[in-house]
Parts: C-alpha cells; structure tokens; sequence
C-alpha cells in the first residue's frame, strides 16, 4: 500500500513540480530560469528517491516543496503563500492518515499535540522578534517555520532550524570574506532554512 501510495504521489508530484516551474519562469520580475531546470529535477528525483527507498511519501512531497520554496526565494526573495499553505495541508493529511488507519511504519510521526507544540516553538519567537526588530525573518520565514513545525514536530523543527541558521551564517560569513556582498547587504534565509528541514527528512 505503501509503495502504491508512493508512486501515485510521485506523479502528482511531478505534474505539479512542472507547473511551478513554468509558472515562476513566466514571471517578469524573476530571471529566466531555464539554466536551473537540470538542478531542480535532480533535486525532484533525489526527493523520489526518498520516497522509494524510506517508504515516506509525504516526505517526499514536503522536500519538493522545500525545493520550490528555496529557489524561488533565492530568485524573488519572497515564499509563497500558497506553498507555505501545501506543506500545512501536507502535515494535516499525514496525520489523519496514521490516526484514522493501521499504516505500519509510522515510527517517528508526530502525534497531533506535538505538531501543534512544533507549529508555535519557533515562530512565535521570531515573530515577536521580527515584530521588536523590523526588516530582519521575514514574514514568509516565520509562515515556513510555523508549517515545517506542524510538519515535523518540535524536535524536527528545532534541529532543522538550528542547521539552516548555521549553513545561513556560514554563508553570509563566507560571501562576505570573499567581498561578494557588504555588510549591510541582505541575502534571502529561507534557501537556507530550506536545507536545515530538508535534512531532517533524511534523519528522522
């Protein structure tokens, strides 16, 4: 049942991936993005390859989405709603599925009170931070910490964040070194928040 579920995922997965793609590359304030396309179907195959072999399809579909989410806000420095909107409903059918039926393998999913606990551990700090101090996370930042938080559980989301703000930091001190961006340039977090959560998905 297992496999099933991840083959039909896998399809409207990759129906979905294509469209997103097309969608963002018609936009006019985002650069043609034909170069990235080898990139981002490594990533999606890298993502089925999870599926397969973990027996995770909602996994699967939630680094698909990171995937989305980090290269469109590396280009428009923005996350969609909508996106942000998927990886909750993504959360939200995970766990009907393993309360409502005997799915085996369902070691290491979030009981529903611990998604709910993970959903406010982290975005509600930043987003009295944010609020404290203005134009640092962006709203779309805290949205993705508040779903991955449901998504993953509050260990998951503690550990993914924790990665992504040290990968965020190294960058930044990186580029700064090699005199790529000043002091007082912003660079987008959430391709880095992105990879912190997707390595969880590996772990967990």
């Amino acid at each position: 049942m297992r496999c099933l579920l991840c083959f039909f995922m896998l399809i409207f997965s990759l129906v979905f991936y294509e469209q997103q793609i097309r969608y963002y590359e018609k936009q006019p304030d985002m650069p043609p993005a034909h170069g990235d396309r080898p990139v981002l179907y490594t990533l999606f195959f890298v993502a089925g390859a999870v599926s397969l072999i973990k027996g995770d399809p909602g996994g699967s579909v939630y680094l698909l989405l990171l995937v989305l989410i980090s290269w469109i806000d590396g280009r428009r420095r923005i996350i969609p709603n909508r996106l942000n909107a998927l990886i909750l409903l993504l959360g939200v059918s995970e766990m009907l599925l393993f309360l409502c039926t005997s799915v085996p393998g369902g070691e290491g999913i979030p009981a529903p009170g611990e998604r709910l606990l993970g959903m406010a551990v982290i975005s509600l700090p930043f987003l009295f931070l944010g609020l404290v101090f203005p134009g640092g996370l962006g709203a779309g930042d805290i949205k993705l910490l508040a779903v991955s938080g449901f998504y993953l559980g509050v260990e998951g989301v503690l550990k993914g964040a924790a990665a992504g703000a040290c990968l965020g930091a190294a960058a930044c001190m990186g580029m700064l070194l090699a005199g790529r961006i000043g002091r007082k340039d912003k660079i987008p977090f959430g391709p880095w928040l992105c990879m912190g959560l997707a390595a969880i998905i590996f772990v967990r």
